[in-house]
């Protein structure tokens, strides 16, 4: 019988998650990861080994600590953030854990910033006083300005991937159009579309 789901489970983690140990340093750029298949390490090239079956002792005795990868979730997928609300004098009121659909919008990236978006509900709920720190305490002076820089970029880009792949998809098409003998004036719609989808992506670019 395979284990490694439940193991995954007792730490809090999705199979194939990506995390970090608390023994690492800021410029130690590796990941670990559980899987069905054992334990596993990944290098900052992509190139992944059996991690030490010792590291994984260390956890699973509380010698190390589990620091889950932010979650960034792919567009239309579910995620939980910690909601609350305060009274005039700062207390908190009210705490709870919503579920959310990813949109890519300015809310969605300002939750992420935050660390506010989590793959489970148990995950959000055992952060919540941290997350709360974290939106309570005052920011640094232009981290405001630096965070919705990283957020624009990181929009553009979803934005360019998303154009890749729609002029991709497109591109395959015309050729089946062209292969079928479509119409011409179909060939020429379809032409413009992907020419200004181009035009868009470089629109980005310069942005």
């Amino acid at each position: 019988m395979n284990y490694m789901e439940s193991i995954a489970s007792l730490l809090n983690i999705e199979l194939e998650e990506n995390f970090r140990i608390s023994n690492q340093t800021k410029n130690d750029a590796d990941t670990f990861f559980i899987s069905r298949d054992g334990f596993f390490i990944k290098d900052k090239s992509g190139n992944i080994d059996y991690a030490r079956a010792s590291i994984l002792l260390d956890i699973l005795t509380g010698k190390l600590e589990i620091i889950p990868s932010q979650f960034l979730p792919k567009y239309n997928e579910d995620y939980y953030k910690v909601i609350f609300t305060q009274d005039e004098s700062g207390f908190i009121k009210s705490r709870h854990i919503v579920k959310e659909k990813w949109k890519g919008n300015s809310s969605d990236y300002a939750n992420y910033q935050t660390g506010n978006t989590f793959r489970t509900e148990e995950q959000a709920l055992k952060n919540i006083h941290k997350v709360i720190d974290n939106l309570t305490k005052p920011a640094p002076v232009g981290q405001n300005i630096n965070t919705n820089q990283e957020s624009k970029n990181m929009q553009d880009k979803e934005m360019k991937t998303k154009l890749e792949s729609a002029i991709d998809n497109l591109n395959s098409l015309y050729i089946s159009l062209v292969e079928f003998q479509a119409d011409e004036s179909e060939l020429t719609s379809m032409s413009e579309v992907i020419e200004s989808l181009h035009d868009i992506k470089e629109s980005i670019k310069k942005n």
